[in-house]
């Protein structure tokens, strides 16, 4: 007989409908389908591991020599993880094959990437915080605020009240336990002793710093502060009213009533 060699053109692999998916944070499922590539010699299961970004359903799917061909479905979803991320991350579901068929039997083939959209963002939430109005000497004001997502570290917040404003405390802390846990700010104005017209106001800035990138740096609007003044420009003299005799001599004091902003000459 002659001899004849036979040329495989088969091979064990999986076969994935997509190599991407897009998904959102809370938003509906994806999906897509797989299937063998070959025939194999016993039943093979595939475990679908996802990286921490998505979930799947189910998370294995069994083949064997009669339905290698038939394209089973996997539903993904998004992990909706309160964590600012940016208005789209990557994902990924990776497919392990084990089988008695040493052809597929640790198999890792065709991995599949996501595309997710998020639905946080990294922000600072002020509350009771629109109409501030402090007094000099006075009466103070109070706000509150808290992150608006969870961080990946620690996230330090400074507020600076400038020339005009006081606050206590000076800086407040997050981090990814306490994040939504609204922390107060009392704000009290600066007695200057300048007379500024009676009513006034001040700027009050938040600046933030964090290993978080999405929170390092971040900028928000300044809050302005209504203020109140306790100081008014005049002079002062004492005593107010002297009686002399002809010839006789007195004398008498004045001073400002409040800090100048430039010499003042009387």
């Amino acid at each position: 007989p002659l001899p004849v060699t036979v040329v495989d053109d088969d091979s064990a692999g999986v076969l994935l409908s997509t190599s991407e998916l897009a998904v959102a944070e809370a938003g509906p499922s994806a999906s897509y389908s797989l299937r063998l590539t070959s025939r194999p010699n016993s039943a093979v299961t595939v475990n679908l591991q996802a990286d921490g970004q998505g979930q799947v359903s189910p998370g294995a799917l069994t083949f064997s020599s009669a339905n290698w061909d038939e394209a089973q479905t996997v539903q993904v979803t998004a992990v909706d993880d309160l964590q600012a991320e940016g208005p789209e991350h990557q994902g990924l579901i990776a497919h392990v094959v084990s089988s008695s068929d040493a052809g597929y039997d640790g198999l890792a083939d065709g991995d599949l990437a996501l595309r997710i959209a998020d639905n946080d963002e990294a922000a600072l939430l002020l509350s009771e915080a629109d109409d501030l109005s402090v007094a000099e000497g006075g009466r103070t004001a109070s706000y509150t605020l808290r992150l608006s997502s969870k961080p990946a570290g620690p996230v330090t917040v400074t507020l600076d009240g400038g020339s005009q404003l006081r606050t206590t405390p000076a800086s407040l802390s997050f981090n990814p336990d306490n994040w939504d846990e609204a922390q107060s700010v009392t704000v009290r104005a600066l007695n200057d002793a300048i007379a500024e017209g009676g009513a006034h106001s001040g700027a009050l800035s938040h600046s933030v710093a964090s290993s978080d990138a999405f929170y390092d740096g971040l900028v928000l609007d300044d809050l302005t502060v209504k203020i109140a003044d306790d100081d008014a420009a005049g002079v002062q003299v004492s005593p107010t009213r002297m009686d002399l005799d002809p010839g006789q001599e007195g004398s008498y004091t004045l001073r400002l009533t409040s800090k100048p902003l430039s010499e003042v000459v009387v």
